[in-house]
């Protein structure tokens, strides 16, 4: 059994899934987006994503800058019209069954809020990219037309876009991403935008752990990315973080359920166990995991983390 105080269940705390779980679904679509729902049913759950607009002025899901390694396109996001965009095809999809499915192809904006908002998910649109510092407003009126400002935490590299957005938005939560740590003038500029977090890597708060302190004493929220194992995410839960960005499905749906092994059943590519004697206890429901297979390796002592592979 898992220690009362380091319980995944512990709903209070939010998942965050960073950029839809990429293993199981090509990056940021709607395909991705419908096996985030099934296999986190039940679960607190926020959806990372990164948000550009092409070149007519639709705002677009997409993570890269230019289309070149994710799909088999060239170009940049933000110099291609959304007709452009809408034609490419991811690659890990051609020759597969999925190839030409709407639910493949890139985003847009709306269509990805109007999902997110059926399944109550909070959203954390990263601003990637954009013509101008002006189309920021283009970007948050998608949230406010599903009127989903309390339910979005906009994220930005750039300080100057949280202050850009907080001309027009007052609700929304934001967070400022580095990699390259802080200074006394952002933490400043910071306060001054209001209801912030500050997102960071994993081994950030891991190696200067002071830092949560800092940025509590401002009243700001701690999000640390990205954690993929189970003992990361024990270690941040246990610096006191109540949000975490994670690419790994680790969550339960119902519950723990234990199975012999080997035999087979339904999990996710990479899912965090607790291995038995002659069983194996699995963080998942296989009614609504999508891959079916065969343990093939395993790693860890038995009653220890774990990770089971599938073929």
């Amino acid at each position: 059994n898992f220690d009362s105080q380091r319980d995944i269940y512990n709903n209070q705390r939010e998942i965050v899934v960073h950029r839809s779980f990429q293993d199981q679904a090509p990056q940021g679509t709607l395909l991705a987006l419908s096996l985030v729902a099934i296999s986190t049913a039940g679960q607190n759950v926020g959806i990372e994503f990164d948000v550009q607009i092409s070149s007519d002025g639709t705002p677009v899901v997409f993570h890269d800058l230019s289309v070149d390694d994710l799909t088999d396109g060239s170009g940049v996001v933000t110099e291609m019209t959304l007709a452009q965009l809408k034609a490419l095809q991811f690659t890990e999809v051609i020759g597969t069954a999925f190839e030409g499915v709407g639910g493949v192809t890139i985003p847009t904006l709306d269509e990805y809020i109007r999902f997110i908002s059926q399944y109550g998910f909070k959203a954390y649109p990263e601003i990637k990219s954009y013509r101008t510092e002006a189309d920021i407003e283009i970007l948050d009126a998608v949230i406010s037309k599903y009127r989903y400002k309390n339910a979005t935490t906009w994220q930005s590299f750039r300080v100057s876009d949280l202050q850009k957005l907080r001309e027009y938005n007052q609700q929304s939560n934001v967070a400022w991403a580095t990699e390259t740590g802080y200074t006394q003038t952002i933490l400043d500029s910071l306060a001054a935008v209001g209801n912030v977090s500050i997102i960071q890597s994993v081994n950030s708060w891991i190696n200067n752990p002071s830092d949560i302190d800092v940025f509590n004493s401002y009243g700001f929220d701690c999000i640390p990315f990205t954690a993929d194992r189970i003992e990361t995410y024990y270690d941040l839960t246990d610096l006191g973080m109540q949000k975490v960005i994670t690419d790994r499905n680790f969550l339960p749906n119902a519950g723990l359920t234990s199975i012999t092994s080997p035999c087979r059943f339904n999990l996710n590519p990479w899912t965090e166990i607790k291995t038995g004697a002659s069983t194996v206890t699995y963080l998942a429901n296989p009614e609504n995991s999508q891959t079916v297979g065969e343990i093939v390796e395993c790693e860890g002592a038995a009653g220890e983390d774990c990770r089971v592979r599938l073929p």
